[in-house]
């Protein structure tokens, strides 16, 4: 077992990495070199953006099924290693695997249904509209709200490394994982500082030239469209290449990492549960 969830770690950043750097690839071509791809053409007409990282990186798009699917898949792992503990395992370790349990839960949640947008349309932004802006109101929500899912995850971690037990020690990705995801996290419930992802993906767009091409001027005509029907509409193309194409990759890697690195301690924890039972056959 411990070999097995070795290779599923290595596994679990070869598969998203290579299917990362091959939507890449075919955005280059496609959406900033011009390059015909006769099998999307039917998708240009279906709606949105006829872009390919819009169809690719956007909302419950590939990239993102992607992430739900190192989510669930730790989400299992670190489940299955609570449920071992609550019939063999120490205290502490119960500890590390719930709280780990309980993020990873949270996490996919909030992915998969965008909770922290539908609590603040439903409750917070009506709660506290006469007090703040809406602007104002997401953005202290989102933060709070990524505070308290960072909390489960770094609880968990302070667990692991003030056990001092080598089987619970986090390897390099995990905490590389850490810190990507609470960058990208927090960086998101920000947004709104100065518009800061708005004027990235602009300033993207001016450096690669990427209006001259038909696609790009089809693209804006259909948001000119949607602001004149919506006045509200806020989904810049600037905004859209930033939080799309830009964050959902991002957190793919940060979704990656997180994976393998539990994967990790998953394997190392069944390695020291073998020692135990080993150990208690040769007493006996």
């Amino acid at each position: 077992m411990p070999l097995l969830l070795r290779c599923l770690a290595t596994v679990a950043l070869l598969v998203p990495t290579l299917a990362l750097m091959l939507g890449w690839y075919m955005v280059a071509l496609v959406d900033f070199q011009g390059e015909p791809l006769a099998s999307f053409d039917a998708v240009r007409a279906e709606g949105g953006y006829p872009l390919l990282w819009y169809h690719l990186f956007s909302e419950a798009r590939p990239v993102e099924w992607l992430q739900w699917a190192c989510q669930g898949i730790g989400f299992c792992v670190v489940a299955s290693g609570y449920v071992h503990t609550r019939c063999r395992g120490r205290l502490l370790e119960r500890r590390v695997f719930f709280l780990l349990s309980a993020g990873l839960l949270l996490m996919l949640a909030e992915d998969s249904l965008n909770v922290r947008h539908l609590m603040a349309d439903a409750y917070w932004v009506p709660l506290f509209e006469s007090y703040a802006s809406s602007r104002q109101i997401r953005m202290v929500w989102e933060g709070f709200f990524y505070l308290c899912l960072s909390s489960l995850m770094v609880a968990a971690l302070w667990h692991m490394v003030a056990s001092g037990a080598t089987w619970l020690r986090p390897s390099g990705r995990l905490l590389l994982a850490y810190f990507v995801y609470g960058a990208v996290g927090f960086g998101s419930a920000l947004r709104r500082l100065g518009d800061w992802q708005e004027r990235l993906g602009h300033w993207l767009i001016e450096r690669t030239q990427a209006m001259e091409l038909p696609a790009w001027q089809e693209a804006y005509r259909r948001y000119e469209a949607a602001l004149e029907s919506n006045p509200d509409y806020q989904f810049t193309l600037g905004y859209l290449l930033t939080d799309h194409l830009l964050e959902e990759s991002v957190e793919l890697v940060a979704a990656m990492l997180l994976l393998s690195g539990l994967l990790m301690v998953a394997s190392r924890y069944a390695g020291q549960v073998r020692s135990r039972r080993l150990e208690g056959e040769a007493v006996s």
